[in-house]
């Protein structure tokens, strides 16, 4: 084990989860979630309710192939939260892990957010 050295123990508390990945992640997750769902596959799903039978199906409105490489492109900007997260290890600012739950806990923050802003609604036409 490695022992701090160090008489400011103030410091070794305030490593975990990592500030700087738990913002990145939250922020570019929210923005990559919100693309999607305006220009991804997301934006052209028909959620339709069928009260005679029942049963909830979900169709889309146009050609799924373009839309699909598009869903691709909106999640880009996770690149950039991923490479925040990695330079704070590489700069040793944290350990692996303090990146990891704090990536983890920004992301399930915007999940979050995102699902209170855009609830799933049910269309009931049919």
């Amino acid at each position: 084990y490695q022992e701090c050295t160090s008489g400011d123990d103030k410091e070794i508390r305030l490593s975990f989860p990592s500030g700087h990945a738990s913002i990145a992640f939250c922020g570019l997750s929210l923005l990559s979630f919100f693309l999607e769902r305006q220009f991804g596959v997301s934006s052209m799903q028909l959620i339709i309710h069928e009260p005679l039978s029942g049963q909830i199906r979900v169709t889309y409105r146009d050609h799924i192939r373009i839309r699909r490489i598009v869903s691709i492109l909106c999640y880009s900007p996770m690149l950039l939260a991923i490479f925040i997260a990695a330079s704070r290890i590489v700069d040793n600012e944290h350990f692996p892990a303090d990146v990891v739950c704090g990536s983890i806990l920004g992301t399930s923050v915007a999940a979050l957010v995102h699902g209170f802003w855009f609830p799933f609604l049910l269309s009931l036409d049919s």
